[in-house]
């Protein structure tokens, strides 16, 4: 297992390491930890980190965000992939994670609104 969770600064983490982890099953554990190479990762990785369709509502910020659908790699999404993971719910509006509650008198019924 690679545990390198809680990092207090953003952690660049190679391709490679996640393409590995995803072929062996080797556990990469990546909890509360941002990414400091998102780009690179997003674009190269997405084979490997494959998310559920299902949206898991945060308690807090008015977002909704995906796991990935591999059990050995845990993220946090909000922190891991903010922007590819994470989408602000109904009743809110905005992207990924800053959302902000629709206006009195305004709503919308969809994920990833940027307007109520």
């Amino acid at each position: 297992r690679l545990d390198v969770s809680r990092n207090e600064i953003p952690l660049r983490v190679s391709r490679d390491v996640i393409k590995s982890a995803a072929k062996s099953g080797t556990d990469l554990w990546m909890m509360k930890t941002e990414l400091a190479n998102k780009e690179e990762i997003t674009a190269s990785c997405s084979n490997e980190l494959q998310m559920e369709e299902m949206w898991t509502p945060r308690e807090a910020g008015g977002y909704s965000c995906h796991h990935l659908v591999r059990p050995n790699i845990r993220v946090t999404p909000e922190r891991f992939l903010p922007k590819v993971m994470c989408a602000c719910g109904p009743g809110h509006f905005g992207a990924d994670t800053n959302c902000s509650a629709c206006p009195e008198d305004t709503f919308n019924d969809q994920m990833d609104q940027s307007e109520c």
